[in-house]
């Protein structure tokens, strides 16, 4: 369909349809258009679409894609959307900061940001079981920027869990 349309001309009145009439389904097939597009303004055009995709099941649909492999050359970009489309991942944090952790310095960043998004919307359980997997990281081998984030995710992991 989208992604393998036969020219940028089809590609776009693809995306076009998909931005007047967006829908969560639509997600995994923009993400797999990110992946293979190598036209700058299609992969604009996806990344601002991905950015404001605020439709119902959108978020449990980004998560979806972080899980596929054949997705983690945009693995950063899909931590970034979910903290621009406001999405904190409520149920799945310990996921986010194992997935965020493969993409070092910019994983953390933008972990930071989805943790900002949602100080209050984590349980306890959730909040606690996500701290003990970021103490246990092996930090040895780390440069001190992604240190110091991990030790900023650590630090309002524990401030969420002092709140609840």
């Amino acid at each position: 369909m989208l992604i393998h349309a036969e020219t940028n001309e089809h590609v776009r009145k693809g995306l076009d349809y998909i931005s007047a009439n967006p829908k969560s389904d639509q997600i995994p097939l923009l993400v797999e258009g990110l992946v293979v597009a190598t036209d700058a303004l299609i992969r604009y055009e996806i990344e601002a679409m991905l950015g404001a995709m605020h439709v119902q099941g959108a978020e449990q649909a980004l998560i979806q894609c972080m899980k596929s492999k054949s997705n983690s050359s945009v693995g950063v970009k899909l931590l970034e959307f979910m903290w621009s489309n406001g999405f904190a991942g409520e149920g799945h944090l310990e996921f986010l900061l194992q997935y965020a952790a493969q993409f070092g310095l910019l994983g953390w960043i933008e972990m930071t940001s989805i943790l900002e998004v949602g100080e209050s919307k984590y349980a306890l359980d959730e909040l606690k079981a996500s701290y003990v997997f970021i103490n246990a990281l092996k930090k040895d081998q780390l440069d001190p920027e992604e240190i110091a984030l991990i030790e900023d995710v650590k630090n309002n992991l524990l401030s969420c869990i002092d709140a609840n």
